[in-house]
């Protein structure tokens, strides 16, 4: 794999990559693969392009449940996402 991560297009569809390969059992595999995807990409920086592409996830993610949870507003997301970070934060074990 040589492809540039470094448009956030290709970030977010390296992310998605990379959970997709996360979820299996194989998490060994999954990590032997996201090292190699980063050792072989050529654009600047993979492992920085690659956690923006997982914040990108993680906020269409984050949409995702508080759109679930009622929000209907800007002002409902920013609420309701700042309290289910903030909930699953003290959850952690």
């Amino acid at each position: 794999m040589t492809s540039d991560y470094t448009d956030p297009q290709g970030a977010t569809r390296l992310a998605i990559e990379f959970l997709s390969l996360w979820i299996e059992p194989d998490r060994q595999a999954a990590a032997t693969h996201i090292k190699e995807a980063l050792d072989a990409s050529t654009g600047p920086n993979p492992e920085f392009s690659a956690i923006a592409g997982l914040l990108n996830l993680s906020q269409f993610l984050l949409a995702e449940v508080v759109k679930a949870n009622g929000a209907s507003s800007a002002e409902d997301y920013d609420r309701l996402a700042r309290e289910y970070l903030s909930r699953m934060s003290i959850n952690l074990p």
